[in-house]
């Protein structure tokens, strides 16, 4: 099974590596979200802003939100796949990630055609996949 084909990916909160962390901030409230991509004018991702990252960036210094841009309090520690890459090589992957690199953010950047196509989160993709089938794909590399 592919990525695209678990079909979850697509929806996703984003704002403008320009726009104000206070921006950001009022779209994770408004639509309930963890986290906001950032993306620039060309709809690539800039990073991810986390909750944890607008405190560490922003409320811990001291600093007005709506005078920082979003791009200066985004993790930049994330993994990306293709919307044609197989689910289980997805969370082979994601998994070897998080154990050499590790991230904050519990879900992965899809791309379609090289360009930002939404989030998926690691837990959608556990889902889709069988205990068993997770097991014996792991064996298998």
């Amino acid at each position: 099974m592919k990525v695209k084909d678990l079909g979850f990916f697509g929806k996703y909160v984003s704002v403008d590596a320009e726009d104000p962390v206070s921006e950001a901030a009022k779209e994770m409230v408004q639509h309930r979200a963890l986290d906001v991509m950032v993306v620039d004018e060309s709809k690539k991702v800039v990073g991810i802003i986390t909750y944890r990252k607008i405190l560490e960036e922003v409320v811990a210094k001291g600093l007005d939100s709506s005078k920082v841009k979003s791009k200066e309090a985004v993790s930049t520690n994330f993994m990306t796949i293709s919307a044609e890459d197989d689910v289980m090589d997805a969370i082979l992957k994601y998994t070897r990630f998080q154990i050499e690199v590790g991230s904050d953010i519990p879900g992965l950047i899809v791309l379609a055609g090289g360009k930002f196509a939404g989030v998926i989160p690691i837990a959608d993709m556990y889902a889709a996949a069988s205990p068993q089938a997770l097991y014996q794909y792991s064996m298998m590399k």
